[in-house]
C-alpha cells in the first residue's frame, strides 16, 4: 500500500437496459493520473476499465449470463517490480431461486484462459467455478 500526491481525471459511462426477461448493463472508465511525487513500489491504477453483464432471467427463478470484465495493464512508478499486464476475464453465471429465500448460484470464469492479475501478485491461470449458496431473509 503506497499513497502519493497526485492529479487525477477520469470519465466514467454507465449504461443499463432492462426488459422483462432481459437485462444488460455496462461500465467503461477512463483515467488520467499525474503523480506529484514517485513511490517506490507503488503501481499506477489502470487508465481504461470495462464491466458488461448480459442477463436473462426466467420466472423470477432461474438467472443466466455472460459477464466480461477487462483492465489495461498497470506500470510499477519506479520500475523496481514487473508491470502488471492487460487482462480480460470472460465468465458464465447462473443462479436458482427455491423456496423461503434459498437460492444456489454458480460462476465459471476465465473462459478465454489468459493469467489474470486484478491485483499484483496474485495470477488466476486457466479456467475456474465459484459456487454458493444463499439465504434472502426478508
Amino acid at each position: 500500500l503506497a499513497f502519493m500526491d497526485s492529479r487525477v481525471a477520469y470519465a466514467e459511462l454507465g449504461l443499463d437496459w432492462k426488459s422483462e426477461h432481459f437485462r444488460s448493463d455496462a461500465t467503461l472508465r477512463y483515467q488520467y493520473v499525474e503523480l506529484l511525487q514517485s513511490s517506490v513500489g507503488a503501481y499506477m491504477p489502470a487508465d481504461f476499465t470495462a464491466d458488461f453483464n448480459f442477463r436473462y432471467s426466467y420466472r423470477n427463478r432461474l438467472d443466466a449470463g455472460l459477464n466480461l470484465n477487462a483492465s489495461s495493464a498497470r506500470r510499477c512508478v519506479d520500475g523496481s517490480f514487473e508491470d502488471v499486464p492487460y487482462f480480460v476475464d470472460l465468465g458464465l453465471f447462473g443462479n436458482y431461486s427455491f423456496k423461503h429465500g434459498w437460492s444456489a448460484w454458480a460462476h465459471l470464469g476465465n473462459l478465454l484462459c489468459g493469467e489474470i492479475q486484478r491485483h499484483p501478485g496474485l495470477v488466476e491461470k486457466g479456467p475456474y467455478i465459484t459456487l454458493g449458496f444463499t439465504l434472502s431473509i426478508k
